[in-house]
């Protein structure tokens, strides 16, 4: 194969809905493994992700450890979730209205909190200095 330059690269991110379709498992069940250490259905660890080692085979594309790359599975979450690696980028270019926004997210997700409407889960969730924290308690012993 003969030598090439790169031309050019591109980076972009996906949308939520871009990535439920990409996504080949729901993950909902918070145990990972059963009780006799088998990949839970729906866990972290669900063989439709991919094999986690050499002995088993990936149930979505039937391929063994060393050829299936994974597949990818998303987690529903109750409140929107900023990926904290874009903060720096989105403060250096965003424009003056940006922090009437971050006002609005903060005054909303405060009254999600307050008013409940979290149900159980807006227990766990506290307002600090530096953000929002989200408690979850593991069902993992």
């Amino acid at each position: 194969m003969p030598w090439r330059r790169l031309q050019g690269i591109s980076f972009g991110i996906y949308s939520a809905e871009e990535l439920k379709k990409l996504s080949v498992k729901s993950i909902t069940n918070p145990r990972y493994l059963d009780s006799l250490g088998n990949p839970s259905a729906n866990g972290l660890y669900d063989l439709a992700l991919g094999p986690a080692d050499s002995k088993e085979v990936c149930f979505t594309c039937v391929q063994d450890f060393s050829n299936c790359s994974g597949h990818l599975g998303h987690i529903e979450l109750p409140l929107t979730v900023y990926n904290p690696l874009l903060f720096d980028f989105l403060e250096e270019n965003a424009d003056p209205s940006a922090s009437e926004i971050q006002e609005e997210l903060e005054q909303y997700t405060t009254e999600i909190v307050q008013n409940k409407l979290l149900g159980s889960q807006g227990a766990h969730v506290q307002s600090h200095s530096c953000g929002w924290t989200v408690d979850v308690p593991s069902s993992e012993p």
